[in-house]
């Protein structure tokens, strides 16, 4: 077996039969704890299972079916080359490993507090004002998100939110008041360009920064493509969308804020890995006293002319 037929292999199969469950699986992923992990905890390793890669966060590193064959070898301490990590393949595909690790799944949890009880357009006064107020027009902000009810399950009544999509198959759910993700752990959100395999994208610290550039641009999706990481806790997500995908320039608007800045420095240390990847932080764009990108937009609307 060669790398590139090794490359051919699920990952998901091949974890599978050293006896990994997943705690969870989409259609594009899947989630694995170790068999310490306590209840409550985010998962270890992350497979995303279109591109047949993985992360692992708590080793803080990831990558192909040979990556992971070399670290499971390693971690057995047992010779671990890309010679090794292909033997191994090779043979785990036509038998279970005597050395496999079996790792427990997600315990089936009690009902969530919240849930969303509908889904429409955004019509309600409030959300629209909300819009408004951080100068996006409604039917951009109606491209990218929805209306929902919540229903809280403890108060046993009902409110209203924007919902925006993640890459977790869940939602970002958040009002003025309330900020939360439904039917997901917190996640990053993709967002394709309109040119596929543009060598750019634009990483952002939140939907409404995203936002922001379009309306400034005039257009409705960026010509390459977007990542919004929707909180700094999904960093490390990152790895995933970049490792290897070919991008060559990182545009990045994070916050004019300590947390802004340690964010843009973590997402440089990211883009180190990937080769000839150059990160340009847009920050001159919007310089202080404005935070962030919708901030400097908001006022920029807002100016005579």
């Amino acid at each position: 077996m060669n790398a590139e037929q090794a490359k051919t292999i699920s990952l998901f199969e091949i974890l599978d039969k050293l006896g990994f469950k997943p705690g969870r699986k989409t259609q594009k992923d899947a989630y694995y704890h170790y068999p310490e992990k306590k209840k409550g905890k985010k998962p270890n390793l992350h497979v995303n299972l279109k591109d047949n890669v993985w992360y692992d966060y708590r080793l803080k590193k990831g990558g192909t079916i040979i990556d992971f064959a070399m670290a499971h070898l390693e971690h057995n301490s047992r010779p671990h080359t890309v010679s090794d990590a292909l033997a191994f393949i090779e043979s785990t595909m036509g038998k279970v490993s005597a050395y496999s690790i079996t790792v427990s799944t997600e315990p089936t949890q009690s009902q969530p507090r919240y849930s969303i009880s509908n889904t429409k357009k955004i019509e309600d006064p409030a959300l629209i004002g909300e819009v408004e107020a951080k100068g996006i027009s409604l039917k951009l902000a109606q491209k990218y998100m929805q209306e929902v009810n919540i229903y809280d399950r403890e108060k046993k009544s009902h409110f209203i939110a924007f919902s925006f999509p993640n890459d977790d198959d869940g939602y970002l759910v958040e009002n003025k008041y309330f900020r939360e993700y439904l039917e997901s752990q917190p996640w990053v959100s993709f967002i394709r360009g309109e040119i596929t395999g543009q060598p750019y994208i634009h990483v952002f610290k939140d939907r409404w920064d995203y936002f922001s550039l379009l309306e400034h641009q005039k257009v409705s999706v960026l010509k390459s493509d977007a990542l919004i990481l929707n909180d700094y806790s999904c960093l490390p997500q990152c790895n995933g969308y970049f490792y290897k995908y070919g991008y060559r320039v990182a545009f990045t608007y994070m916050p004019n804020t300590p947390d802004g800045q340690n964010a843009k420095q973590a997402l440089t240390e990211i883009f180190r890995r990937e080769v000839n990847l150059i990160h340009r932080p847009m920050n001159s764009m919007y310089p202080s006293p404005h935070e962030t990108l919708n901030a400097w937009w908001q006022n920029r609307n807002a100016s005579p002319g």
